[in-house]
């Protein structure tokens, strides 16, 4: 079986959605192909910074907010291990939704687009070859993709495909070597002075207030971030050690434990604190990434591309950015108006532009946020000088939309 499409999409995550969304919307024939299952949980802060409303309007689906009735988020807040606190007023008004809940209404707005989407396939391999179907003069390359669709094989040729696979990288879709064409560089997955060997887990609970602010505490190991979500409950994701963790427990719920064990603040936040079934998580390993990686085989979006520091606050935001700007670019190419290598270009380009600062920034403060003289000063400088605290929020912060 042979199936032919204008872009086909590996990942069905937030950014794949949203791209799916914007191009069936503009008329291409368009497939998302993920692996798993819809909906599920995922190890994700579940926190979407202010500006992501834009983006859900420009994409058509700013009912979202009304229909999940997310928990709105006017804060964020640093929780250090010695007990010091300082918060930070956000710029608009930020939610907090699951990703379990968010993911389903996306793929539920791409089908109304008129996106196909191939749940619990496997893609096999993805390989160039010359367009039969172009239409322009300079759109003369395609894609191949070898896919296993629940046990029969397929194969989906497409005028553009995209890697929206998330922070799992599958080494049978890149490169050989794995250069991203990044100014001619091996681009780096992980921050300096960060180890690489991390764990991601993410447990929900209720029986909690939730209030109106995304918190973060650091304790051994690492990090947990609390934020409220839909249904007055509270997301709880850490980012820890693996060796940490090891020691600590095999289940989310003990890790969690034990990581407040080592930050009263955090206990004390958690006490009396139900965890809901079925909604723990974990990845490992994480690993942050330093810049951007734009391209492999194919353009990479949202996680695929770069997995930003929690200090950032801000994946699910950059996840639907770098959906819509991949778009845009993409859309020349299928118009003919642009070669592949001026799509290439224009891709890498644009996705450095607008994240490279934000990595940067976010790794300066990952790398710092390791060092324990630096964690005990920190709370006395962001208090004595205010501006610094807003110059955190902002340079974390991506600029206004620009399509």
């Amino acid at each position: 079986m042979t199936k032919q499409v204008d872009a086909a999409i590996i990942g069905g995550g937030i950014a794949g959605s949203s791209l799916a969304i914007d191009l069936a919307r503009k008329g291409w024939s368009t497939i998302v192909l993920d692996q798993k299952v819809f909906p599920r949980h995922k190890s994700c802060g579940e926190f979407m910074s202010p500006e992501t409303g834009q983006m859900l309007a420009m994409l058509g689906v700013a009912d979202l907010s009304r229909e999940l009735q997310p928990a709105i988020i006017r804060e964020a807040a640093l929780i250090f291990e010695h007990g010091a606190r300082v918060s930070m007023p956000l710029p608009g008004n930020a939610w907090g939704i699951s990703r379990y809940a968010l993911d389903l209404k996306l793929h539920e707005a791409a089908l109304e687009a008129g996106a196909e989407i191939w749940e619990g396939c496997k893609v096999e391999g993805i390989a160039e070859i010359r367009s039969e179907r172009s239409r322009y003069p300079l759109e003369n390359t395609a894609y191949r993709l070898n896919v296993d669709h629940h046990g029969q094989s397929c194969i989906i040729e497409a005028r553009a495909a995209f890697g929206a696979w998330g922070s799992r990288r599958p080494s049978r879709l890149l490169p050989a070597n794995d250069k991203n064409a990044v100014k001619g560089k091996t681009a780096r997955r992980t921050t300096m002075g960060q180890h690489p060997d991390q764990v991601g887990v993410k447990l929900h609970y209720e029986g909690i207030t939730g209030g109106e602010a995304v918190e973060l505490y650091f304790c051994e190991g690492g990090y947990v971030g609390i934020a409220p979500i839909e249904k007055q409950r509270l997301n709880v994701a850490a980012l820890l050690d693996l060796r940490t963790v090891q020691k600590w427990g095999k289940s989310v719920a003990e890790i969690i434990d034990a990581a407040a064990s080592t930050n009263k603040a955090l206990a004390d936040r958690l006490e009396g604190g139900i965890p809901i079934a079925n909604t723990s998580t974990a990845q490992a390993p994480v690993r942050i990434t330093s810049r951007p990686e734009p391209w492999g085989t194919v353009p990479h979006i949202g996680d695929a591309a770069m997995v930003i520091p929690p200090l950032c606050g801000d994946g699910m935001s950059i996840a639907l950015r770098s959906a819509l700007q991949a778009s845009s670019i993409a859309e020349l190419y299928l118009y003919g108006s642009i070669s592949h290598d001026g799509w290439k270009r224009k891709h890498i380009s644009r996705l450095q532009r607008e994240f490279g600062r934000v990595l940067k920034v976010g790794g300066l403060l990952q790398a710092a946020s390791r060092v324990p003289i630096l964690t005990k000063m920190a709370p006395g400088a962001l208090r004595l000088f205010p501006p610094l605290r807003g110059w955190m929020v902002r340079a974390t912060r991506l600029k206004e939309t620009e399509r």
